[in-house]
């Protein structure tokens, strides 16, 4: 009954499959060799005798459904030492090989008996010989359904396919590549937007590795120097434009502070020369902060009298080079480093 049922299912599905697929059929006849298990005893009119191994022939009528699955039906007869005949179904797992498959099966045989029921499984090849035409080689293991036996079978034979051409083995697709992330550079500063700390930089302008504006430190520097009549602390007109330079440097370094320092000639007595240096450092610092509005807090002043001497000559022309005020000062700004 089961056999019944299982090949009454396959048929079935093959009908269907004609219908719906458009994969091939396929026919194989086979010379069929039956080794009997050992246990096996056949009993008829002449006593009870062991079955005998056999080369007998087999048919099979087979659909492909998919590149991976087929079914089959099957029968098979054999000379036992009586004639054994037995038919059922196989379904076909086609491997990664396209004619490399297993196969496992349901069958009703009369070997040693009339319900001698089998299951089988077993590996099988095509060996392509034209595009219809392949010769076939399958190995099978039975097992009895009701007694213990274990049969061994090998068929060899041709499978012809009709109906359309067998479809070849399709490679499941390869993963789809990821995709190449795309990173920008907005102000093409050499730093990816993700990273940059400083968008929209001037293209010119050197960059760290946040993409802000590199700077480096530069250091400027301006010199006062005003001389002066004998015994006199009136600055002349034309003076004028050289503290208006110093003035205009401390507004541009606003941390700058500066210390006017008065000077005199040897001329007279010391005392004298050290109130006269500092009236001239005095005046001095005063034009700054009254006439070019620099803060009095950062300007001092500071009179030395005769003790820095540039020239220690007693010439009028060493007297006029000592007759003087200085000044020095220097600010440090910010550069933008250029590419």
């Amino acid at each position: 009954m089961i056999i019944r049922t299982t090949v009454s299912t396959a048929l079935l599905l093959l009908s269907c499959g004609a219908v719906a697929q458009e994969n091939p059929w396929n026919i194989s006849g086979f010379a069929s060799f039956f080794d009997a298990d050992s246990d096996r005893r056949i009993i008829n009119n002449n006593g009870i005798s062991a079955v005998e191994d056999d080369i007998g022939f087999a048919g099979a009528l087979g659909y492909r459904f998919t590149p991976k699955w087929e079914a089959r039906l099957i029968a098979s007869k054999w000379d036992v030492g009586h004639s054994a005949k037995g038919f059922g179904v196989d379904a076909l797992y086609h491997l990664n090989d396209k004619h490399l498959y297993v196969i496992g099966g349901v069958k009703h045989a009369d070997i040693t008996g009339p319900d001698d029921n089998l299951l089988n499984l077993g590996l099988g090849k095509r060996f392509e010989l034209t595009d219809k035409l392949y010769l076939s080689g399958e190995a099978l293991v039975y097992q009895s359904l009701e007694r213990s036996y274990h049969d061994f079978g090998i068929n060899l034979g041709l499978t012809y396919m009709f109906g359309n051409k067998e479809p070849a083995y399709v490679a499941p697709p390869a993963p789809e590549p990821a995709a190449p992330v795309v990173r920008l550079d907005s102000d093409k500063d050499g730093v990816y937007d993700d990273q940059d700390s400083c968008p929209n930089t001037p293209m010119i302008d050197a960059v760290d590795a946040s993409g802000c504006t590199r700077y480096t430190m530069e250091d400027e520097n301006v010199r006062l120097s005003i001389n002066f009549a004998s015994d006199n602390d009136n600055v002349a007109q034309h003076y004028f434009s050289e503290i208006e330079r110093v003035a205009n440097f401390m507004k541009k370094y606003t941390d700058t502070t500066v210390v006017i320092e008065g000077h005199t000639s040897r001329k007279g007595s010391a005392a004298y020369n050290q109130n006269l240096s500092e009236r001239r450092a005095k005046m001095v610092a005063k034009i700054l902060t009254s006439q070019f509005n620099i803060d009095s807090s950062r300007v001092s002043h500071a009179g030395f009298g005769e003790s820095k001497l540039l020239n220690d000559a007693d010439t009028k022309a060493a007297h006029q080079e000592n007759r003087r005020i200085e000044a020095r000062l220097s600010g440090s700004k910010r550069v933008k480093v250029k590419r």
